[in-house]
């Protein structure tokens, strides 16, 4: 297939994509729920890998990996490879506990375009890569009774917003078995909330509060890899990243409408909206005879040490120390051509992961627990595709809250060729 149409369908893919938004009550707090996934090839491996690497697929966690991706010789002139990709998910989510008060509309699901990437391999130890991934999101909607002077009255609140990061990447081979890499990224992004207080008597007029917050932040994260062949046929390798703390500023708009009367506006810079702390993964692999692979990751993020709490909007909860384990495997089928070019035809793959999230409410740290299986093929004109199912749940039911039971679905589309050749060949 030619590469522009393959091009032109992604594009046309990403921008097909239509949303309907999940709710998602545990998003109320901060900057919402943060995305873990990277919509990569590791989506199959529970989101499990700061350890790997691929010479013709992008690993978005550590950007140490870029280094390893591979340029390769045409006819005797050297040649260097480039690399598209493109994520989408779908994700649905049926939820259950007391606050949820319509048993039969208790679910809700969505479809979203995710990411848009571009990696190259400059030169025999310098990649670079760009691109736009997502960082949160809320969305969320509920019933509440707000007190007034005199006694109380019903309200409906409904928020939503995300933010994403638009990142710029170098990674370097220092050698054969150890690389590192800086991500260099903007979060930025929107929130928005509408409170609607109800009419007392056929007279009042309904009372609309609409609070939003503009927000942007650097975000710079460290990555290091390193890998060594054991024996012929077994290689290891370990990997770390360490993304340093942000702090969102931006804009607060605030209106108050009685009916269709506007009664009150405010426009305020917020200097630290809110602060994202410092974080650690690190991660551990064995491949054996380039088929096999086993990989552990772990992560930690000191969100204590923020010691944010419930300012006073009676929801009861508190910021508190996050960490995520997870583990994968994968088998890997490839082939040997007679120019000893070593090509993937397809993949299979399965994962686990435990998160301890930085939400605490009532008491209860909400947690996140889920499995994935994948699977993904390549082709000899440089087209790739991958797809992930992950079953899961988060929170629970315990302490008058809500679990969320989901399963989402991630593809991944991704095309790999090289750049400015005079002769069109893959292989």
């Amino acid at each position: 297939m030619n590469k522009s149409i393959i091009i032109c369908l992604c594009v046309f893919f990403a921008l097909s994509v239509k949303a309907q938004n999940n709710n998602s009550p545990y998003s109320i707090i901060g900057i919402g729920d943060i995305e873990s996934s990277s919509f990569d090839r590791t989506s199959g491996m529970g989101n499990t890998g700061v350890a790997l690497w691929g010479t013709r697929s992008i690993y978005q966690d550590n950007p140490a990996s870029f280094a390893r991706l591979k340029n390769d010789t045409l006819n005797g002139v050297p040649t260097t490879s480039f690399i598209i990709e493109i994520g989408a998910r779908y994700n649905g989510v049926t939820y259950s506990g007391n606050p949820i008060t319509n048993s039969t509309d208790n679910n809700s699901s969505d479809l979203q375009f995710k990411k848009i990437v571009f990696a190259i391999k400059l030169r025999p130890k310098w990649a670079f890569s760009l691109g736009l991934l997502p960082y949160s999101s809320n969305n969320y909607s509920f019933f509440q009774t707000q007190q007034i002077v005199g006694g109380s009255v019903p309200s409906y609140v409904q928020g939503s917003g995300n933010t994403s990061q638009f990142y710029i990447a170098n990674s370097f081979a220092v050698n054969k078995h150890l690389s590192f890499g800086i991500h260099t990224a903007l979060i930025f992004g929107q929130f928005g909330q509408v409170q609607t207080i109800s009419a007392v008597n056929q007279s009042d007029s309904v009372l609309t509060t609409n609070t939003n917050y503009s927000v942007h932040a650097p975000y710079i994260k460290f990555g290091v890899q390193y890998n060594k062949d054991i024996t012929s046929k077994l290689n290891v390798a370990a990997g770390a990243t360490m993304a340093l703390q942000s702090k969102l500023n931006g804009l607060y708009d605030l209106s108050v409408l009685n009916g269709n009367s506007t009664i009150k506006t405010e426009d305020t810079t917020v200097n630290n909206y809110f602060t994202i702390p410092v974080s650690y993964k690190g991660g551990l692999a064995a491949t054996y005879a380039q088929k096999y692979t086993l990989a552990a990751d772990y992560s930690f993020q000191p969100w204590g040490n923020l010691n944010q709490k419930d300012p006073g909007s009676n929801l009861g909860y508190k910021l508190v120390n996050s960490q995520r384990f997870s583990i994968g495997g994968q088998y890997s089928n490839k082939v040997t051509f007679p120019n000893k070019v070593v090509f993937e035809k397809y993949f299979l793959q399965g994962g686990f992961y435990y998160n301890n999230s930085y939400l605490e409410v009532n008491g209860t740290q909400i947690n996140d627990v889920g499995g994935s299986i994948g699977a993904g093929f390549n082709t000899l004109k440089g087209l790739g595709i991958s797809g992930a199912l992950t079953i899961g749940s988060r929170g629970t039911t315990n302490m008058n809250l809500v679990k969320e039971n989901y399963t989402r679905f991630n593809i991944t589309i991704s095309y790999h060729d090289f750049w400015l050749t005079a002769k069109k060949k893959y292989l």
